[in-house]
């Protein structure tokens, strides 16, 4: 392949790829919210009818912990990502 026909991307292009991410993250974030006050809710449902039943949702509520983690270090990533991209942006088009 020659030179002529390699794409070409800048920050520019990877500010609105990284900006695509972060959007998916939040719509994720909600979805998780979302699902923990149900899992909440119904949980407080099952223990006014049997108190030994809050035991039957640890395993659930620690999946939604591990990927509410997951979902904060991957925004973490991606908005460091951002700001270094956003330099490099600036940079190259002269903004102080």
């Amino acid at each position: 392949m020659s030179k002529q026909n390699i794409p070409q991307y800048d920050a520019g292009d990877l500010i609105d790829l990284v900006s695509l991410t972060l959007e998916q993250i939040e719509w994720l974030r909600v979805g998780l919210e979302d699902i923990s006050k149900e899992v909440q809710k119904l949980k407080a449902e099952l223990i006014k009818r049997d108190a030994g039943s809050k035991y039957f949702f640890y395993t659930l509520e620690k999946k939604l912990e591990i990927n509410q983690y997951l979902l904060r270090h991957f925004e973490n990533n991606y908005e460091y990502e951002m700001e270094q991209y956003t330099i490099e942006h600036n940079k190259n088009e002269g903004v102080a």
